[in-house]
């Protein structure tokens, strides 16, 4: 369950942010974290949980996968993820672009 307790404030680019984020105009790994954002990240056993629970529901689909890939964590999708959650932009999504990652 998310919650969004973030409405009504200015979204702050950065200027910290890594080189190959900044060749994509908006680009969410460049998004400030705002004052109203509180507790920020997860711990490493909430990731295993997540991961876990993840493959354990894709792993009984019906009818079953014949060769169903195991979903592991990814940081750096993890840590677009949690910048453009702290910049507290609510129900309002960014675009594909905004968080892909260069050269991939």
């Amino acid at each position: 369950v998310l919650f969004f307790p973030c409405s009504g404030h200015r979204i702050e680019r950065s200027t910290s942010c890594a080189q190959k984020y900044q060749v994509i105009p908006n680009h969410s790994a460049c998004l400030q974290k705002t004052a109203i954002a509180t507790d920020s990240g997860i711990s490493d056993e909430d990731k295993n949980v997540i991961v876990s629970k993840h493959n354990e529901y894709r792993s009984v689909v019906n009818p079953p996968a014949v060769a169903m890939a195991k979903m592991s964590w990814d940081d750096e999708i993890a840590m677009i993820a949690q910048k453009y959650a702290d910049a507290c932009k609510g129900l309002v999504h960014d675009g594909g672009r905004q968080r892909s990652i260069p050269g991939e």
